[in-house]
């Protein structure tokens, strides 16, 4: 045992400890007695059964009458203090009542030798065998029958939900129908077996009532961990084995707990003996439960995670999960000793074994809408993008409805007076926690779907590495995409705001300082920091007027790249070298946008004077038609590359001027790959470029010839070849 365990079993004793010492003190003094003011017109049969309850409870009880005018309805409790007083009194009953258990030993002896079925104990054991027998082999042909007409579905190779799904309700199916076999066939024989209105009869029903229960506990198990078949394993929690041990001795101890007292009320045991095994056997099953959720915590924390990394929300379920389920579990012990010491003893036992199914059933429902709806969802897209569709959509609803439906639940249960009220304190208590909690899960769900929804739209991040303005995707997003992280800052924000303050409210709190106190801090904020004001102002409105979009190349007069982020307060410029710059929007005066629409793009080339300029004009005409076709680049094309005409002639070349128009993504790659098919198809249409080279003459040729020298190129700017001067 951890030392983490040992602590908290510690505290948990500790706390029984007092408890228990609190309730001894309580019973040392007698206890007061019960007065109910009888009124005209009351229910005979139901004070009757009134009395009767309170009077098995140990509680004095005396009957008075009062006018009308004077009389009240006699009540539980009427705040905390007379709920601890009444589960101190429950306790001191329940502890005081321990040592009667051995009279149901004896109670039960007795009855045994009494025993008509059989002639006689022996006979008798054997015919409560004989019906369980019955049962069993019902079950068993069942079982087999079963097996050989409805085989297990086949489960895919990827696993997926809905498959593992199939094949866990046909599994529970099947253990459905061997369950409901084993008790119809056992009912069913047990008038023939047992004749005899006696103890026998007596067990033979109890045994099978608790086979029943534990079998349901065990077929439940069966469907959601599946220990002997992980492939269609429903909740992946670690160690399942272990688990499945665990929650089925808890299963089994349930179902005998009721069926022990069943039994020894129809055999007339006293019931000092039935309080004491109430007690103690509810003690024991709430210890297990605390002893299972704090040793389980690790692997009930990964299971709330979901088995990787988990946001801050779901990371903080996690860890606090575990303690919320062993805080439950002392709780419903608890409601169960105020069962024993009030007047409506049997609405706190109904009501809490309600609110343990309940904290069973809602998590697991939950978890299993989600799950099959990211199932159904699935495909190519995952994650947000799966959240973002139809049915992820309806997934988010349906687990918010199972939440919200559960706190309704609950809140008719415990007495919310919107249902009505049946302790004052606890009626109001759980009226502002029902409120607050609906509130918050109504803004849980408005955060799940504005979150889905913007994540499903939010495309992933466009290149930022060198080269990645060559590939095929521009990066340039859509108006509405670029204007999306202002968007989910404003709505989350609000959303977030509104469910706290309808919290607050809902508990009580006074929200109108709250909203006083926010306006006077705004407008402290906006007078202190004009530049941040400015700053979103002009972001607003560069916004509205659509002057620049994610992965648009923009020069902003002083800073030039690629918009890569935009938030509340600045733009995120990545300049084509690497860096990134952060441009508050309150500093730019004015933008130049180069990507919008189109670009065009023009260049010059250098030919010889002696090229044929039609040649030139018809081959590059030609490489245009040529790129269009190009299946790599041809779609980034607008305009055809062509040859606009002669631009200029100098000494040594002839300068044509060409263009093109393109998609604003990449011209210059555009550009450098149409260079390069110009000057192959150019050589080989016979088309020379202009070249450097100078011939110098002089009156010596063979002078001349023999001292070459170097002479740099005339146009400046140009690439200094090295040139031959040679006299001819």
């Amino acid at each position: 045992m951890t030392p983490h365990v040992r602590t908290w079993l510690g505290a948990a004793l500790a706390v029984i400890f007092v408890a228990l010492s609190g309730a001894a003190r309580a019973a040392e003094a007698p206890l007061a007695p019960i007065t109910i003011v009888v009124q005209p017109g009351d229910d005979q049969d139901r004070l009757g059964r009134l009395v009767d309850t309170l009077r098995r409870q140990g509680n004095p009880v005396q009957m008075g009458s009062a006018p009308a005018a004077a009389a009240t309805p006699l009540t539980p409790a009427r705040g905390l203090g007379d709920l601890w007083q009444a589960f101190l009194r429950g306790v001191a009953r329940g502890a005081h009542a321990v040592p009667a258990i051995p009279e149901l030993w004896r109670a039960t002896d007795r009855a045994w030798r009494e025993a008509r079925n059989g002639g006689g104990p022996g006979g008798a054991a054997g015919l409560v065998v004989a019906v369980l027998g019955t049962g069993l082999a019902a079950a068993g042909v069942a079982h087999a029958l079963l097996r050989r007409a409805l085989p297990a579905p086949s489960i895919g190779p990827e696993h997926r939900f809905v498959d593992r799904l199939k094949a866990s309700g046909a599994a529970l199916g099947r253990d459905g129908a061997v369950l409901l076999a084993f008790a119809v066939a056992s009912a069913t024989s047990l008038p023939g077996w047992l004749p005899e209105d006696d103890v026998a009869r007596a067990a033979a029903m109890s045994l099978v009532n608790a086979a029943t229960a534990a079998g349901i506990g065990f077929a439940i198990i069966r469907f959601l961990v599946s220990p002997g078949a992980p492939e269609r394993r429903l909740l992946p929690i670690l160690h399942p084995v272990f688990h499945a041990r665990a929650l089925g001795a808890y299963a089994v101890l349930a179902a005998a707990i009721p069926a022990a007292a069943g039994f020894a009320a129809e055999i007339g045991a006293p019931r000092e003996g039935v309080a004491g095994w109430h007690f103690a056997a509810g003690l024991a099953l709430a210890a297990g439960k605390v002893w299972w959720a704090l040793a389980s915590r690790a692997d009930i924390a990964d299971l709330v995670r979901g088995g990787g990394a988990a946001g801050p929300v779901r990371a903080f379920a996690a860890g606090v999960a575990p303690g919320l389920i062993a805080a439950l579990a002392v709780l419903l012990w608890c409601a169960g000793r105020l069962g024993l010491a009030m007047a409506d003893g049997g609405w706190w036992g109904e009501t809490a074994a309600a609110t343990q199914v309940l904290a069973l059933v809602l998590p697991i429902t939950a978890a299993g809408i989600g799950a099959l709806a990211r199932d159904l969802a699935g495909g190519p897209n995952d994650g947000a993008e799966r959240a973002a569709t139809p049915i992820g959509v309806l997934g988010t609803m349906g687990v918010a409805a199972t939440w919200l439906l559960g706190a309704f639940c609950l809140a008719h249960l415990w007495g919310v007076p919107v249902f009505g009220t049946r302790t004052q304190g606890v009626g109001a208590f759980a009226r502002a926690v029902g409120g607050a909690a609906t509130a918050i899960v109504a803004g849980w769900v408005g955060w799940r779907l504005l979150s889905a929804y913007f994540d499903g739209h939010t495309p992933k991040p466009f290149g930022t590495v060198p080269g990645a303005e060559d590939e095929g995707d521009d990066g340039v997003r859509s108006r509405f995409v670029t204007a999306l992280p202002l968007l989910r800052s404003l709505a989350l924000g609000l959303v977030a705001g509104t469910t706290g303050l309808v919290a607050l409210s809902s508990l009580g709190f006074d929200i109108g300082p709250f909203l006083a106190g926010f306006g006077v801090v705004g407008l402290a904020l906006s007078f202190g920091s004009q530049a941040l004001v400015r700053d979103i102002v002009s972001g607003i409105f560069f916004m509205a007027e659509d002057a620049f979009r994610v992965g648009e190349y923009i020069d902003t007069g002083k800073l030039r790249g690629t918009v890569q982020k935009i938030t509340l307060r600045s733009v995120q410029l990545r300049h084509q070298n690497g860096p990134v710059h952060t441009v508050p929007f309150g500093q730019i005066q004015a933008t130049t946008n180069y990507s919008r629409d189109y670009a065009t793009m023009k260049f010059v080339l250098r030919l010889d004077r002696a090229a044929d300029i039609e040649t030139a004009r018809k081959t590059i005409k030609r490489v245009g038609q040529d790129l269009l076709a190009d299946p790599e680049v041809g779609e980034d094309y607008l305009l055809p590359l062509k040859m606009q005409g002669v631009d200029d002639i100098t000494e040594t070349a002839v300068i044509v001027r060409c263009k093109f128009t393109a998609k604003p993504g990449r011209p210059t790659y555009l550009q450098r790959h149409a260079l390069r098919r110009l000057y192959e198809a150019l050589g080989a249409a016979g088309v020379p470029f202009a070249s450097n080279a100078v011939t110098v003459r002089g009156g010596d040729a063979s002078a001349a010839a023999a001292f070459p020298r170097m002479v740099e190129p005339p146009v400046r700017g140009s690439a200094a070849l090295p040139l031959a001067a040679a006299a001819s």
